[in-house]
């Protein structure tokens, strides 16, 4: 943003940023008018973001120069410069300038596309680098800006914008200008009647405060304010109801009674909330910290997850890079156990190249598969769920341990600390990460966060610089934050089952988890084995590099890995469904695939099974009709009959047996049966292990596929 003699020039980043936060724009256009001064703020880790940025940027460049693309550097060219280019119809234009008399940017790439314009027979349309995998509402919004000033300089508005994401072959996301362009407008005319009569605004926290040079100045306006932000678990939707109350301070909520009833979401969660800022403030007047158990003392509550512990017990941390590609991402799996003394030991297992990373994965779920076999009372401890996403996410790239990880998972081998704590507790604190709960159990760290911070960043930049010296003096800084992230769960779980050995003392019975086995049925076994099987046979004396297959080899590779496909897709979304019943009913109003805060209404029709409707708040949900209803239990209601975004309710077609049954949060599951696909590719495995690559009908049409043959014209017909 900025002010010239013609008026104020925007750039694609203030419309992102009046999307993020309208406070940012006000203070942006204070700087711009000269009203204020632009904070400086040091970050690491947007350092290291915009470092990485620019390596995949330069590098998308470099994979365009070596296709034999003719690329020309605009990075001095104005706009008049970046047109008479475009005139002249080269093939990427990089780091292009656009503009008009409001708007103006410089777009990463502009590739030349074959669609007519006032230029002649070609166009152009935008590609900009991002390392997000996932598409931000920012990113298109920035493309849409670039699309329209490209279309005053050819006359023709681009059909499509592209973000091109790291990987092998930087294959494009696209995304249709027009499907964005109403949006887009709207939003324009939005901004410029803002910034054409801005009245006062408030420094809400929001997603950008983390990125914003500003931070400084709002986070002490919001501390001076007390703001309800400060409130471990609220909501904005839950802020914005309290506010129309006239609760505008965490002081003011904690001495709140009654609780009013919500605009959004159930007076239940809102009044966990209230409970949980009277903690906080207790807490902040006593200056240390305080926490509360929450009863009853029963199969819900969080004590109820803690298993009887044992001497085999691993306690788990992982260190990560989540915008590694083609290189190592969990590049340090950390764990602490007990050895056959007794003795606590810490066991780091480094991976500095992918072979080494799904070395490690294998050897700790053989390890683990190990103790429980030993003793099926061991667990792997776990603060939030990022490690058994991170194991399943290892099982996915690296296609082994299928079987072995899915018995652990379905034995409940892994504990989260994270939702013991939850269900357990209230604590003064301001957000239940496992720092800010170390002040409850004495955990005291020697590692310093920032130092350790820094060290990560070098690391991970070494690892994508295939550069990475485990003995390194960095290395060792991120060591002894795994090993410490790794005692103090140990520590925590320690200072839960103290907790509940009180509780127990004083004459509540508390259970324990059920025992679950870590095998599959026999008919799924079988089945496991069988697919197994035809993977090992298809894979015999394949190479592993891949330059040296040949064409029927790489048919093999690929046609051995499909074998387990199915049954791969088909745990992701069982693994999902999960998850979803591990979450408290609060959590569910943040679950797209959940409807919290039911409220029954009536029977709207059905026979012998009624189909009943109920109420919502207004929360985000993807509802579909024939999704399956399961109650918190896992219990099944039914499936969904149908359902009404604006009035705020479904109907569930109920079963006989749960008719019943109102429960005041549900969890939706959808599956498409692949046996038959499953089965189809099995017999297709067996006849290539038979008969080679010739073996006839009705595999013809399958087996060129997998050769990359054009189909023959007898093939199309039905066999």
């Amino acid at each position: 943003m900025q002010q010239t003699t013609g008026g104020l020039s925007l750039a694609p980043t203030d419309l992102g940023n009046f999307l993020g936060c309208r406070h940012l724009s006000v203070l942006d256009l204070a700087v711009a008018q000269g009203a204020a001064e632009r904070p400086y703020r040091h970050s690491p880790v947007l350092d290291d973001l915009r470092e990485k940025g620019m390596e995949h940027e330069n590098a998308y460049l470099a994979w365009l120069q070596a296709k034999g693309v003719a690329v020309v550097d605009a990075t001095r060219y104005d706009v008049r410069a970046t047109a008479d280019e475009m005139r002249a119809g080269v093939d990427v234009i990089y780091q292009a300038t656009l503009g008009d008399d409001r708007w103006s940017g410089r777009s990463d790439f502009l590739r030349k596309v074959s669609t007519p314009s006032r230029l002649g027979d070609w166009s152009y349309e935008v590609y900009d680098t991002k390392l997000a995998r996932d598409t931000r509402a920012a990113t298109i919004l920035q493309l849409c800006v670039y699309s329209h000033l490209l279309e005053k300089i050819q006359g023709v508005l681009p059909v499509q914008m592209h973000v091109v994401t790291p990987g092998r072959n930087f294959e494009p996301q696209s995304y249709r200008v027009e499907e964005y362009g109403a949006y887009y407008r709207l939003l324009v005319d939005q901004m410029d009647s803002f910034l054409g009569d801005i009245g006062s605004t408030y420094p809400e926290r929001v997603a950008h405060c983390d990125y914003c040079a500003w931070w400084p100045n709002c986070e002490k306006r919001r501390r001076d304010d007390d703001h309800l932000c400060y409130v471990a678990g609220i909501s904005r939707g839950q802020i914005e109801s309290l506010r129309t109350h006239g609760v505008q301070r965490l002081e003011d909520l904690a001495t709140l009674d009654p609780v009013p009833s919500p605009t959004r979401g159930s007076l239940a969660a809102l009044t966990r909330v209230r409970d949980q800022a009277r903690i906080q403030k207790v807490g902040r007047d006593r200056t240390e910290p305080v926490h509360q158990l929450k009863e009853p003392f029963d199969a819900e509550h969080g004590f109820a997850l803690l298993p009887e512990p044992s001497e085999r017990d691993v306690f788990l941390d992982f260190e990560g890079d989540h915008f590694a590609e083609g290189c190592v991402q969990e590049y340090l799996l950390g764990y602490v156990m007990a050895d056959v003394a007794g003795r606590l030991r810490y066991t780091p297992l480094w991976a500095a190249n992918p072979e080494q990373e799904r070395r490690n994965f294998k050897t700790f779920i053989d390890l683990v598969v190990r103790l429980r076999m030993d003793d099926p009372g061991a667990h792997v401890y776990h603060f939030a769920p990022y490690e058994p996403a991170a194991l399943k996410r290892l099982m996915g790239r690296f296609a082994t341990q299928e079987v072995e990880l899915d018995g652990l998972l379905r034995g409940k081998a892994f504990v989260d600390l994270h939702q013991v704590v939850k269900r357990a507790l209230i604590a003064s604190v301001e957000r239940y990460s496992i720092k800010d709960l170390e002040p409850f159990f004495g955990y005291e760290r020697s590692q310093d966060l920032r130092e350790a911070s820094q060290s990560r960043r070098l690391v991970e930049s070494a690892l994508a610089a295939a550069s990475l010296d485990t003995t390194d003096w960095h290395c060792g800084v991120v060591e002894d934050y795994n090993r410490e992230d790794c005692e103090s769960t140990l520590r925590l779980r320690d200072w839960l089952e103290g907790l509940r050995a009180d509780v127990v003392s004083d004459g509540h019975d508390v259970p324990r988890p059920l025992p679950a086995s870590d095998g599959a049925s026999e008919e799924v076994d079988q089945r496991d084995r069988e697919l197994h099987e035809l993977r090992d046979r298809l894979l015999e004396d394949v190479p592993t590099d891949l330059e040296a297959r040949t064409d029927e080899e790489r048919a093999r590779f690929a046609l051995a890995h499909m074998m387990e496909f199915h049954r791969r897709e088909d745990k992701a979304s069982w693994w999902e469904y999960f998850r979803l019943l591990g979450l408290e009913e609060d959590a569910l109003m943040d679950e797209r695939r959940a409807v919290a805060g039911l409220v029954y209404h009536r029977i709207v029709g059905g026979k012998r099974a009624p189909v009943q409707r109920y109420g919502f708040p207004s929360q985000d949900v993807d509802v579909r009709k024939g999704d399956y209803v399961h109650g918190l239990n896992g219990d099944p209601l039914g499936e969904i009959a149908s359902v009404d975004l604006r009035s705020h309710t479904i109907d569930i077609r109920k079963r006989m047996d749960s008719a019943d049954a109102h429960p005041g949060g549900v969890v939706l599951h959808s599956r498409v049966g692949a046996e038959a696909l499953r089965d189809a590719l099995k017999d297709l495995g067996k006849a290539v292990l038979e008969k080679g690559f010739e073996p006839g009908k009705p595999y013809r049409a399958a087996v060129n596929l997998l050769l990359r043959r054009p189909p023959r014209a007898d093939t199309l017909q039905r066999d």
